[in-house]
């Protein structure tokens, strides 16, 4: 089940928006999927990463690259989108891959089916590079139809083009899922054009709701040193001690290299090679009880 954003924008009137009286067709939209090992940005990896761009109700670019997670896929995730180790193992890592999908959306309305989940992976990432969140709207092609279509049984993915009667060659791929997405995207468009002609940017919103925005993921960042201490670790590839208190509360001693900071769902996560376990591991920064730079002993 995809998380729950934690706050929502209200506003309907953006930097980056669509104008208010602009009609839809005239909005550049790209419709965007992933493929991942789970369903947590903090432990799981993006493995897929398809964008399609759309003018005019036309496919006018494709963006679609396999990614090295640097870690196992699971055999049970694995056999739900057919990607293997083998298929990403050497392929772009994502910090490689997303400066090029920052610029491939860049000035799009972005579009997802359950789009907390995919996006929220992306915001995560984002987060990491130390970057400030994009200002794209995201619509959710899950929530558009519920509104327009009111009494499906479904609105999974699958059930939509079924009932749509939209063809898919992979399911579970993200460039046929990007597709399968936008498509829908389209019956509701028609549906709102049934009902009002000529429907522009502000009747597609009555409909949807405010947009997502990547911001909703964030949070501010906390100011205190335990992550000043932390960041001037990770800018120098230097190791340092934390106390860690785990979820049932055991305290233990760690020393740890930090190799990347983010934030997701408003908690910052330190992923950080960790010397006992000889593994790359990812900690809770609220659960750092004490942090000190210092020799590996």
């Amino acid at each position: 089940m995809p998380p729950r954003l934690g706050r929502t924008s209200r506003r309907l009137a953006h930097p980056g928006d669509p104008g208010r009286g602009q009609s839809i067709d005239s909005i550049p939209v790209v419709a965007l999927d992933l493929e991942t090992t789970g369903g947590s940005p903090v432990h799981s990896r993006i493995v897929e990463v398809a964008a399609l761009r759309f003018a005019g109700g036309e496919l006018r670019e494709r963006f679609e690259e396999l990614v090295d997670p640097l870690i196992p896929i699971p055999p049970e995730v694995s056999a739900i989108h057919g990607i293997t180790d083998g298929m990403v193992r050497g392929r772009r890592r994502i910090e490689e891959v997303l400066p090029d999908l920052w610029e491939f959306i860049d000035g799009a309305v972005l579009l997802a089916h359950h789009a907390p989940f995919d996006f929220g992976f992306l915001a995560y990432e984002r987060s990491k590079e130390g970057q400030d969140p994009p200002p794209n709207p995201i619509l959710d092609s899950c929530r558009l139809p519920r509104r327009v279509f009111p009494g499906l049984t479904s609105y999974a993915l699958s059930s939509l083009c079924a009932h749509f009667g939209i063809a898919r060659q992979r399911e579970h791929r993200a460039g046929d899922d990007a597709g399968a997405c936008y498509e829908v995207y389209r019956r509701c468009v028609d549906g709102l054009g049934k009902e009002a002609p000529g429907a522009r940017w502000e009747n597609l919103l009555e409909r949807h709701g405010p947009p997502l925005r990547f911001a909703d993921f964030y949070a501010p960042w906390p100011d205190v040193p335990a992550l000043r201490t932390l960041r001037r670790a990770l800018r120098r590839s230097r190791p340092l001690r934390i106390l860690y208190a785990s979820s049932t509360g055991f305290e233990s001693e760690r020393w740890i290299t930090p190799l990347a900071i983010g934030q997701y769902r408003g908690t910052v996560q330190v992923e950080a090679f960790c010397h006992a376990m000889q593994a790359r591991r990812t900690f809770r920064l609220d659960r750092m009880l004490e942090v000190d730079a210092g020799p590996v002993r």
